[in-house]
């Protein structure tokens, strides 16, 4: 994995210039929130002071395709994480994650298994202070390329997002993508969590939506290892699958359909739902998947909705 740490300096005639520096001097002094844009290629992580939205580092952490496997690359990945945590605990409370956009079937293992690095990370640390959320692509896109729409499509969307970036930060041209967005998504937090008085709450889907008719299609499986093959059963349009995933567990007492609305929200994206198999025997029976109950630790649910506007 090459790890390349870029921070804002001045040169010798006192000009603005982005310069790279080793991942061992990135030292903070202020509270700073930690933003990350994970992919299956690269990962770009963003470290901005809250105070007042500056970049203080931007940081691509680029897989080595010849010689490391997706494993190899979460396992540095998380190394990296934690290292930038531990160097700076008392200055990093909020980490956030963008949730996966599936681009290709076959990257879905990666992404899904990238996901869980930073709260494997918290918790293997029990760094209980620092808080943690996944934020919802189309949320932060939405917000920060207005008073313009969304373009149609991943690729336009990450030129649209690249060029409002460099259109306020010209000096930040030469990051990647991965950087690039992660940096935007970092300003987004930002201000919404300014707004709502720090909750980090407030970043993710929580808006409540009206009842809707959805697609659900069921697998079982005893570790997420499956999942995978969960998307074999997908049949929805390839596009909300560019949109964004939310992976949830099931509560106790949590009603399945309720939390369906709450996981999709008012987006178009899509949700899997995972449960244990010997619980939620209403689930089992209303859609009628006790064989799968019987034979798997857990059930997983894929769930998108019928219609959209």
């Amino acid at each position: 994995m090459k790890v390349t740490v870029r921070t804002i300096q001045v040169d010798l005639s006192n000009r603005p210039m982005l310069a790279e520096i080793p991942v061992d001097n990135i030292k903070l002094i202020d509270n700073c929130i930690m933003s990350i844009d994970g992919s299956t290629t690269n990962t770009g992580i963003a470290i901005m002071r809250v105070k007042d939205n500056a970049v203080m580092y931007s940081i691509s952490a680029k897989r080595d395709k010849d010689d490391e496997t997706a494993v190899h690359y979460k396992i540095k990945l998380k190394k990296l994480i934690e290292k930038l945590l531990n160097n700076n605990l008392k200055y990093i409370n909020s980490v956030v994650y963008e949730e996966p956009i599936i681009q290709h079937v076959t990257a879905i293992a990666g992404l899904m298994m990238l996901r869980t690095s930073v709260e494997e990370v918290l918790i293997e640390n029990d760094w209980k202070h620092i808080e943690y959320a996944e934020v919802p692509n189309m949320s932060w896109k939405r917000w920060f390329l207005q008073p313009d729409k969304i373009p149609n499509g991943t690729q336009a969307q990450k030129k649209a997002v690249y060029d409002r970036l460099i259109t306020y930060l010209p000096i930040m041209s030469p990051v990647t993508q991965d950087e690039c967005d992660a940096i935007c998504m970092g300003t987004y937090v930002l201000n919404t969590l300014k707004t709502h008085g720090m909750d980090i709450s407030s970043v993710k889907a929580n808006k409540k939506v009206k009842p809707f008719n959805f697609e659900v299609r069921f697998m079982g499986g005893d570790s997420d290892d499956c999942l995978e093959d969960l998307f074999e059963l997908y049949t929805g349009p390839q596009k909300i699958l560019e949109n964004g995933l939310s992976m949830v567990e099931l509560g106790r007492r949590e009603k399945f359909e309720q939390c369906v609305y709450n996981t999709i929200g008012s987006e178009d994206k899509v949700g899997i739902i995972k449960f244990e198999s010997q619980r939620h025997g209403n689930v089992v029976l209303q859609y009628k998947i006790g064989a799968l109950a019987a034979q798997y630790e857990y059930i997983y649910a894929i769930v998108w909705r019928t219609h959209r506007k």
